[in-house]
């Protein structure tokens, strides 16, 4: 029977978190600042958003798709959020299913598209990813700072 540290060794992902783990040593002794709660905080933190276009990303590709329009629908989904907050006065509770049902909606049509058309869904949201640019669909700020063209303009 293997010991714990054996079975780990074999596994196809130790090379990488032997070297995050070496990577992370090297920067404590370095850093006495590395290991702060702050900087524990800001590191996880600033991996959110990564780590769930990743996860989102996973998922498509468990069915031997690739999705390019991730990254564009999660800033449009962030953009209708933000904006029906700041411009529109909508609260938070109502802000948050809306911008998770814009998203839903986008990837429901790349989804729809894929399977109608038969055509893979690299090629369908890579069309379809100009479609969630958040420049296109958030608008354009005028000299005011204000919204002046697209789907948030007063």
């Amino acid at each position: 029977m293997r010991t714990l540290a054996a079975r780990l060794l074999i596994v196809e992902w130790a090379g990488l978190a032997i070297a995050i783990a070496l990577g992370a040593l090297a920067l404590a002794i370095s850093s006495p600042a590395f290991l702060t709660e702050f900087n524990v905080y800001v590191a996880l933190r600033s991996l959110c958003v990564p780590l769930l276009v990743a996860y989102a990303q996973t998922v498509v590709l468990s069915v031997g798709q690739m999705n390019l329009s991730i990254g564009a629908l999660g800033g449009l989904v962030a953009i209708a959020f933000g904006g029906m907050m700041e411009v529109l006065g909508v609260p938070p509770l109502i802000a948050v299913p809306l911008a998770l049902a814009a998203g839903a909606l986008g990837g429901w049509i790349n989804g729809f598209l894929t399977v109608k058309t038969g055509i893979s869904s690299f090629i369908i949201t890579l069309g379809r990813v100009d479609g969630f640019d958040q420049d296109e669909c958030a608008g354009e700020c005028d000299e005011r700072g204000e919204v002046s063209r697209g789907l948030l303009a007063a």
